[in-house]
């Protein structure tokens, strides 16, 4: 079992997007698992074993003035916060398994790349970077760094930061790197104070996501370098984003962050103060209470907060995907026309009002894989609706008819039997099994088992087959997807959504198989959005008549926020979900109650820095399924250039880094425990 595990685990670091998608992987049952193997692996390296390393010229650690420790906040200007998860693992992207370690570690660090919302918004705040460009063919990535960007100590963010933090002795040791950067990179060069380049050994279009906070982790001081990659980076850090951790010990409850005065625009407020709760569930207890600020919910109290005139609910859209899982591989899920039935007879809607407080929508135009309010989105793909009249014909289309006894049968004459799983880590799973259950009964299915467990339980049953649960109905609801990014949205359904057993074809028949991997190897191999745009459309088009797995809702996250204390709360994204990352400008614009500060609104439309045309996200068109041929300029490119200046480049400090061997077995065991246990999230 642990080898078939281990080679899951393994494929999945090698997909940009693979710990997005183990969130689950938190449950008791899959730590334990975890645990046995990173025991086994730790043992093997002690015994032995090594881990290769990349030759690389150590830089010089960078001279810091002394950073306050202390606070003279007003207590108006201190903001509270609860986060579930538990206590914090860690700070460092790299080792962060939990969601309290990203909620801090994302407010204090900036990306190599710009956060990605999930309308398909920038948020070049969120970056260290000013424009990134490229060659022709996508082996030489230059990142410029936006000048006047400083960390927390006075000290200047710069190119060497980059190159310490893409070094073996941190983003790109093997044994952490799960993204696999380090067989791809070359040499980085730093070109000047505000330039470097990756020199790359093969094309990659989708480079820049791959390394950055999106997908990977962000970009460090040399304070936190120096510790290596293992490193928790408990205590008071340096940071580049607009707060920092103050004195932080393991195993604590609360914690206290303070304001970055470099960063801008300032904060107004000047200290955060976080509650750490293990469940989602129990933040709506602070809000009420008036000891928390701003929190996270699940929908189920929406109602209850709303009773309070000092708390509102912010919804951000398309956070959260419910789906149901099947193995399109088997029967009778190989039949096309079988699993368009079960999308016409469940009532979606039924479940967007029960199981999610009617937050929300439902998914019959959208079962492509992307919601109808993301830029991406193509309009021209099959649709929908709730019509058990349609079921029933298509059913019987396949010789599925109704029986003497009452219920469906296969042309044999046997009943058809399904039996239903749902993830217990969401709430709303369950309410959405017994509304999935009581639409397919009502079809005349005999739906013999409803069964509800765990996510670590589940992963753990798909990849033994028990109760040939690989032949069942799985629901579950994913934080994971990312809409903004073109490239994340065209992974394949079964990877994007939950991590069970990749079945031998993506979506079937075959042939529709193949036409999918051509689009999909086709968006991998382009940055140019005009073409990202026409393969994704191409993908949406063969997910939503070939359904390789049902989507049921889009629904979003739901902030809560006191207006008595605080103002000027955005009215789209407070913290990106799936990026995952804070809205940091507007976090920073927040303003204490009766304070003289002109309030200013943040929407997805605004930005200290825009892009160019360039990079902005095009309006899916309708376009065929065929695969076209990607064309690229032979002249550099600007990828992304929200302002007109650009560093001089001068040849200066080249990293050489060497090819990498072949990793032993054992190391693979390691980096794949270590990918899902640092991106291991629950959802509400």
């Amino acid at each position: 079992m642990v080898t078939r595990y281990v080679r899951l685990l393994h494929a999945c670091r090698r997909l940009h997007s693979g710990s997005r998608r183990l969130q689950a992987m938190k449950g008791k049952h899959s730590n334990a698992l975890l645990d046995i193997i990173l025991a086994v692996a730790l043992v093997f390296l002690l015994s032995g074993g090594f881990v290769p390393q990349i030759g690389v010229s150590r830089p010089g650690p960078i001279v810091a003035s002394a950073q306050s420790n202390s606070s003279s906040c007003s207590s108006s200007s201190v903001l509270k916060l609860t986060e579930y998860g538990g206590v914090p693992n860690s700070f460092n992207l790299l080792t962060a398994s939990i969601t309290s370690s990203y909620t801090v570690a994302f407010m204090e660090y900036l990306s190599i790349y710009p956060v990605v919302a999930p309308n398909g918004y920038f948020d070049w705040n969120d970056s260290i970077s000013d424009a990134i460009t490229h060659n022709a063919n996508y082996t030489q990535w230059t990142f410029h760094v936006r000048p006047g960007l400083m960390w927390s100590d006075g000290t200047n963010v710069t190119a060497q930061d980059i190159l310490n933090t893409y070094s073996s002795q941190f983003a790109l040791n093997p044994t952490y790197d799960f993204v696999n950067a380090h067989t791809e990179v070359v040499s980085i060069q730093k070109l000047n104070t505000s330039t470097a380049q990756f020199n790359l050994n093969a094309s990659d279009a989708h480079f820049p996501e791959k390394i950055s906070s999106l997908i990977y982790t962000a970009v460090y001081p040399q304070s936190v370098i120096s510790q290596g990659a293992n490193t928790t980076n408990f205590g008071t850090d340096i940071v580049d984003g607009p707060f920092y951790v103050a004195n932080y010990t393991s195993g604590s409850t609360t914690l206290v962050m303070l304001r970055n005065p470099y960063y801008r625009p300032l904060p107004k407020v000047c200290e955060i103060d976080i509650n750490f709760v293990e469940t989602e569930s129990q933040t709506s207890t602070y809000l009420e209470g008036g000891t928390s600020d701003f929190a996270p919910i699940v929908p189920n109290v929406a109602s209850s907060i709303l009773a309070n005139p000092n708390l509102k609910i912010l919804q951000q859209p398309g956070e959260y995907v419910t789906t149901i899982n099947w193995n399109v591989t088997r029967y009778p899920y190989n039949m096309t026309q079988f699993r368009q039935a079960l999308v016409y007879g469940i009532n979606q809607s039924a479940i967007v009002q029960n199981a999610f407080a009617g937050y929300g929508s439902t998914a019959y135009n959208a079962e492509g894989g992307v919601p109808t309010f993301s830029s991406w989105y193509n309009s021209h793909q099959s649709n929908y609706s709730y019509s058990p009249s349609q079921a029933t014909t298509l059913l019987s289309s396949i010789g599925i008819k109704m029986g003497s006894d009452g219920f469906l049968q296969y042309p044999n004459g046997t009943d058809v039997s399904l039996t239903l799983w749902a993830d217990t880590d969401v709430t709303s799973n369950e309410i959405a099994a017994g509304i999935v259950q009581s639409s397919l009964q009502s079809l005349g299915f005999k739906v013999t088992t409803l069964e509800a467990t765990s996510m670590g339980t589940l992963i753990g049953y798909d990849y033994h087959n028990t109760f040939n649960i690989q032949n069942n109905l799985i629901i579950h609801t994913s934080g994971g997807p990312v809409f903004g990014d073109a490239y994340l949205d065209g992974e394949p359904a079964w990877f994007v959504y939950n991590p069970y057993v990749q079945p031998a074809h993506n979506l079937y028949p075959p042939s529709i198989d193949n036409e999918y991997n051509g689009n999909k190897t086709a968006l991998e191999g382009t940055a140019d959005p005009a073409l990202e745009s026409q393969y994704l459309s191409n993908i949406q088009s063969l997910n939503s008549q070939y359904l390789p797995q049902l989507v049921l809702d889009y629904a979003p996250a739901l902030m809560a926020y006191n207006t008595q204390r605080f103002t000027n709360w955005p009215s789209t994204y407070m913290y990106y979900i799936a990026a995952p990352e804070w809205n940091d400008t507007a976090l920073a614009l927040l303003t204490p109650a009766g304070s003289s500060t002109t309030s200013a609104t943040i929407s997805s439309s605004s930005s200290a820095a825009t892009s160019t045309s360039a990079q902005s996200t095009p309006t899916a068109t309708s376009v065929s399924s065929s695969v076209s041929v990607v064309t690229t300029s032979s002249s550099p490119t600007t990828l992304v250039s929200p302002t007109t200046s650009q560093e001089s480049s001068s040849s200066s400090n080249n990293i050489t880094l060497a090819a990498i061997a072949a990793v032993v077995v054992i190391i693979v065991i390691l980096l794949g425990v270590l990918a899902v246990r640092r991106r291991g999230r629950s959802n509400p």
